[in-house]
């Protein structure tokens, strides 16, 4: 704890500055808030971007999808924990919107490699009998 007057390093729960002499028992110790889910907000965050971000530049993996999921569903907990506590939780917002727009981007990548093996395995051998 330190003197609001001087600034020196007091032991806490001391009722004067032992310094300047300064009465202690006059200043009321403010502590933040602490919000609940600005953890799992930020780690939604961090999920959501990693897993768009390995997607855009092209390093699809097999892990994009689960770390969009994990980081749907660590959003999703950390604003029920926020509305809770009657806080915002702004990272877990953006972090659900990232990990949303990766999962769907590894369905729409899915769906079109199942579309292309199909065309490949069933359909080119037919077209190549045609033509």
């Amino acid at each position: 704890m330190f003197c609001k007057k001087c600034g020196k390093e007091i032991p806490d729960g001391s009722a004067v500055c032992p310094e300047c002499g300064e009465n202690l028992n006059t200043y009321v110790k403010v502590e933040e808030p602490v919000n609940p889910g600005r953890t799992l907000g930020v780690t939604s965050l961090i999920l959501g971007a990693a897993a768009l971000a390995t997607q855009v530049l092209g390093n699809t993996s097999i892990l994009t999808f689960p770390a969009a999921i994990a980081g749907i569903i660590c959003a999703l907990i950390a604003m029920s924990k926020s509305k809770a506590a009657d806080m915002k939780c702004s990272s877990a917002k953006i972090g659900i919107i990232l990990s949303i727009v990766s999962a769907v981007i590894d369905v729409v990548t899915l769906i079109a490699s199942i579309l292309l093996i199909i065309f490949v395995v069933v359909l080119r051998p037919i077209m190549s009998d045609i033509f």
